[in-house]
């Protein structure tokens, strides 16, 4: 759904009393809809400042007229159009709230959606409308939230969800995209741009990962979202290098199991560092953290109780397997 700027106008048609589509007859000289046709007319020309003195005019004398909203918009256009976008949201912003029911709701919406997607994608707000350096982002999030808000379910509301989305993943406030892909998956689950929003949610997860000394219930999530995919959808998950991605992953959860074993460590706390470090050997054997967890175990274990080592795996041998199965001269 591409929505672009305001458009000059084209020939109006409607429906007669048998379904025929009719151009419809010519409004009275002089009344406000002929007024306003004008208006619409001088805008199509490209005469931006008339047409927005004429709407002014209009809305001045015509203010309980049922074509008010149209009157506001067309007004809104020749402001956009003559080059303040900002400026024009106050007048469709107008529309959408004084006028849900009117024809133009939709209209107004979609122009608040370009507005937000302009500024979303870097676009700046005029400084005393001369030069752009006003940074417009809350202004882009507030546009696409509000389209959302009030079209829930529809096309454009979808769109505004995925830019919504896009633009905290790409401004790197992954916690923020990580929620807005999600909310898109489970709002829109038939969209066409599931695919993306999927592979966008993983990327957002792990890259919010900021090391073992933090939480890794990204990770978690990003490891659940990624399994189902490969399931469910073998060949976008090849195509996006899922396995490659779960792996690290896996590394990723490994290292904060060798963190917490090494905290435990310092405290000297052995007994409970050997229990992570089982941990670690048992759910992540094939990780670089785990080999770091089996050279450090020499002196992890030395001298625990009986006791504490009762189910403990074979420390020494799981060392030796590794070596000798990563390293060939090692191998009998």
């Amino acid at each position: 759904m591409a929505i672009n700027h305001p458009a000059a106008s084209q020939t109006v048609r409607e429906l007669d009393s048998v379904d025929e589509w009719v151009i419809p007859a010519p409004n009275a000289p002089g009344s406000p809809a002929a007024r306003l046709q004008e208006i619409q007319l001088v805008l199509a020309r490209g005469e931006y400042e008339r047409a927005k003195e004429l709407a002014s005019e209009w809305i001045e004398r015509y203010p309980t007229d049922p074509l008010l909203p149209q009157a506001i918009l067309a007004k809104g256009d020749a402001i956009w159009k003559a080059g303040n976008e900002y400026e024009a949201l106050f007048e469709y912003e107008e529309v959408a709230r004084r006028f849900p029911g009117s024809p133009v709701f939709v209209t107004a919406l979609e122009r608040e959606y370009a507005i937000g997607v302009e500024y979303a994608h870097g676009l700046k707000r005029l400084f005393l409308g001369v030069i752009r350096t006003i940074d417009a982002s809350d202004d882009a999030q507030e546009l696409l939230i509000r389209v959302q808000e009030r079209l829930p379910g529809s096309e454009l509301a979808e769109l505004a969800g995925m830019e919504l989305a896009d633009f905290y993943f790409n401004t790197g406030q992954m916690d923020l995209a990580a929620t807005s892909y999600d909310l898109f998956i489970l709002n829109y689950p038939r969209s066409p741009r599931i695919d993306r929003a999927r592979i966008r949610l993983i990327a957002s997860y792990v890259a919010n990962f900021k090391g073992p000394d933090y939480s890794a219930t990204g990770l978690v999530a990003a490891r659940q979202v990624l399994d189902r995919l490969i399931i469910d959808q073998a060949n976008l998950a090849r195509r996006e290098g899922a396995r490659a991605l779960l792996a690290r992953i896996r590394e990723s959860e490994a290292s904060k199991l060798l963190q917490q074993i090494e905290w435990y460590r310092v405290r000297g706390d052995r007994v409970s560092a050997e229990r992570y470090l089982r941990a670690l050997v048992v759910q992540y054997p094939d990780t670089t953290a785990m080999l770091d967890g089996l050279r450090q175990a020499p002196a992890l274990l030395e001298g625990l109780p009986t006791a504490a080592m009762v189910g403990a795996p074979d420390y020494s041998a799981l060392r030796l397997a590794f070596l000798a199965a990563s390293t060939p001269e090692l191998k009998p």
